[in-house]
């Protein structure tokens, strides 16, 4: 169960896969931007994509 003000959400394995494998292979210069986990990636990566589609 996520902490309070947080949602979980359900994706295929292969998104998962995916989105692991590019946090990895930029961990360093996402660090540098201030992402520090994972689950800092995926949040950046959906408002990108939202911002993408304003």
């Amino acid at each position: 169960m996520p902490r309070k003000g947080y949602r979980s959400i359900t994706v295929r394995e292969e998104i998962y896969q995916d989105l692991m494998k590019k946090y990895e292979e930029n961990k360093e210069q996402l660090l540098r931007q201030g992402i520090t986990s994972f689950g800092g990636y995926v949040t950046k990566f959906l408002y990108d994509a939202l911002d993408q589609e304003e």
